[in-house]
């Protein structure tokens, strides 16, 4: 009987929808890893991570307790993150990493340090502001999908749509939290100083 309830369960969920907004997720999550599309074990792109997660729920894979947690999209999301996780720990990102460490080495003998490259404590501060955010927005979805898509590097409304399906004031009201929580942010450190 709880086969059945739970494949009707997972066919009246809006899988356009969830899908966007797990892909997004993706995304975000292998941009603060900064991987990009090359840097990805085995050429795998965000969308490719989300659909692997969903058909891992559909098959039973990754058990859904939809009595305990209706929410699929925070089951799916700890899905991801754990993909990605597996992704960290493979042998091919290692393998990677470990070739893309010499070739920076190789290029940092013969090339003059980049003045307008961020500083070792600059991107300290940017990834403690940016888990600051992601810690704030948690309680708003639709501030926590902007903020995603910014980290993703969308930020014009326009393409925040193209991606989410939000509408534009719903983006507007989104970023004003986002920047009111910077302000709170900024407060705090200049509090403590």
């Amino acid at each position: 009987m709880a086969d059945f309830e739970k494949l009707a369960k997972l066919k009246q969920q809006d899988w356009d929808t969830i899908l966007s907004k797990l892909t997004l997720h993706a995304a975000g999550k292998l941009h603060r890893l900064k991987w990009n599309k090359s840097r990805v074990p085995a050429g795998l792109k965000p969308d490719d991570i989300a659909c692997e997660a969903i058909t891992a729920v559909w098959t039973g894979d990754r058990a859904w307790d939809f009595e305990g947690k209706p929410d699929i999209l925070i089951h799916l999301k700890s899905v991801v993150n754990s993909l990605i996780s597996h992704l960290v720990e493979s042998q091919d990102h290692k393998r990677q990493d470990d070739i893309e460490r010499d070739a920076e080495q190789d290029e940092t003998i013969f090339d003059p340090p980049d003045q307008s490259m961020p500083t070792p404590y600059d991107e300290l501060v940017a990834k403690d502001i940016f888990e600051k955010l992601w810690t704030m927005v948690k309680s708003d979805e639709d501030a926590e999908l902007v903020l995603c898509c910014i980290e993703s590097g969308i930020s014009k409304p326009a393409d925040i749509k193209v991606e989410t399906g939000m509408s534009i004031e719903q983006i507007y009201k989104a970023k004003k939290k986002i920047g009111d929580f910077l302000r709170v942010f900024e407060g705090e450190k200049n509090e403590k100083k």
